[in-house]
């Protein structure tokens, strides 16, 4: 939906959020509160005592990365900057191929 975030940026903030050593019951909220849909569905074959952890492996494995080795770097391979695009943009989106 507009205004949400892609599932690798949300894994990256989540992350962030558990290394900052806040209570589990803390993170576990913010988690919850984040999610909607298929991923908030997902987490109820887990269980009603699930960790952080399990959250985010659970995740991983329906929304993760893919692809392979080869194919990322094809994908890199064929980038090119677009007309529009400004240099840092264009390095943040190889970055993120990365």
């Amino acid at each position: 939906m507009k205004g949400d975030e892609t599932y690798d940026v949300w894994r990256f903030e989540t992350k962030c959020l558990i290394s900052e050593n806040l209570p589990e019951h803390v993170v576990l909220q913010v988690i919850h509160k984040s999610l909607r849909g298929t991923a908030r569905r997902a987490l109820i074959s887990l269980g009603e005592h699930s960790t952080s952890q399990q959250i985010l492996d659970k995740l991983e494995i329906l929304f993760g990365e893919v692809s392979t080795n080869e194919s990322v770097m094809q994908t890199i391979y064929n980038a090119s900057q677009k007309v529009s695009e400004n240099v840092t943009a264009y390095g943040c989106r190889l970055e993120a191929l990365l």
